[in-house]
């Protein structure tokens, strides 16, 4: 069973760094799945855990006259119990994400879940070693990857358009799922694996290293500080944007309303004004604003909201009409719980006749939602 699952992780590195390889991403993901499964069960068979699952009168279930076996849902939570664990959430986001990919845009996904895929396989050895010992490490089977990619801010303008391009029920999927975890799973290498890249010289005459993987708090001090100063050289080289990344109104609808598809502008609103992240239009001080979720723009004198926002209002949204009631500050109308399934094909007008477009709200729709 543990060679098995080491085999099935290796086929899927394997399909994942092959040049214009067809279905790569779907390949990879589909493989990972089932080395995650054969792991986790040989270790609960090495350690007697009877993984099957049972009726109400604790028979044992069959599929073809075979015992039902735990699903890699439910061999997580078992291996790893705490819902605060970056590695099961980790695991968690690829087993939906693995019946969303579809053939036609799995180039345009790779580059978006990069850093998790990156995450899924090296938990993986990680988890191998940890469970079975060094001898059955995959180490001496794996390889940096060869790799062509702009470093600069080329490549990340031309990543943001292939995000923009995914389905919406795909980004709708993953935003959600981000918006429901806290900082410090986001930030954890076991959930996104991110790097910076720095040049290294090599040792003239003597055998070296081309890429180590050095982590931070196993350097000395000064070996922190004089990596502090090479990042700041790099990011010291851009010039400063005011309000980067910040974001206009009728872009918080549309990315909220990719999860709910019912939101729109005068929802927006009644939202700020709830939840008082911003003053009114009338305000003698325009820039009071809660700056974790707004800000005023001087240059431009209107308002623009951050990603925190995004994410408060779809975590919020999600949890039904007690998170409607939590971020409006009203109770929820009967048809707009439980959320409908997205259907991706069809303009969201036609879905909901009465829904405003992503710019201002009629006064009469504003003037309802926020009384």
């Amino acid at each position: 069973m543990l060679q098995a699952a080491k085999d099935e992780a290796l086929i899927a590195v394997d399909l994942y760094n092959r040049p214009r390889a067809d279905r790569s991403l779907e390949g990879f993901v589909v493989h990972m799945i089932m080395a995650w499964l054969y792991l986790l069960h040989a270790r609960f068979e090495r350690d007697g855990v009877a993984y099957v699952y049972r009726d109400a009168h604790g028979k044992v279930e069959t599929i073809d006259d075979q015992p039902k076996t735990w699903d890699l849902a439910r061999c997580i939570r078992e291996r790893f119990p705490s819902d605060s664990d970056p590695i099961r959430k980790n695991i968690e986001f690829f087993i939906p994400l693995r019946n969303m990919i579809e053939h036609r845009y799995a180039q345009l996904l790779e580059p978006v879940v990069a850093g998790k895929v990156q995450s899924l396989i090296m938990n993986f050895e990680r988890t191998v070693v940890e469970d079975f010992g060094g001898q059955e490490s995959l180490g001496d089977s794996l390889r940096f990857p060869v790799f062509l990619s702009t470093l600069d801010d080329q490549a990340v303008k031309a990543l943001r358009k292939l995000y923009a391009r995914l389905p919406a029920k795909v980004r709708g999927f993953m935003e959600a799922y981000d918006a429901n975890l806290p900082p410090d799973i986001l930030d954890h290498p076991h959930y996104e694996f991110k790097v910076f890249l720095i040049p290294k010289v090599g040792n003239r005459g003597e055998p070296d290293l081309a890429v180590e993987f050095v982590q931070r708090d196993a350097l000395t001090e000064e070996q922190r500080e004089r990596l502090d100063s090479a990042v700041v050289f790099i990011r010291d080289r851009h010039v400063e944007v005011q309000n980067l990344g910040a974001i206009k109104p009728s872009e918080v609808v549309m990315r909220v309303a990719m999860v709910i598809p019912w939101f729109n502008m005068a929802h927006h609103t009644a939202a700020w004004k709830h939840c008082c992240i911003r003053p009114q239009a009338t305000a003698s001080d325009p820039a009071c604003t809660d700056a974790r979720y707004c800000r005023w723009d001087q240059p431009h004198k209107d308002y623009v909201y951050t990603e925190a926002w995004v994410k408060r209002l779809i975590k919020e949204l999600s949890r039904g009409s007690d998170g409607f009631e939590a971020i409006m500050g009203k109770t929820a109308a009967p048809n707009l719980y439980p959320l409908p399934d997205a259907d991706v094909r069809q303009p969201s007008h036609m879905r909901y006749p009465g829904r405003q477009s992503a710019g201002e709200p009629s006064a009469e729709s504003a003037s309802a939602l926020a009384d």
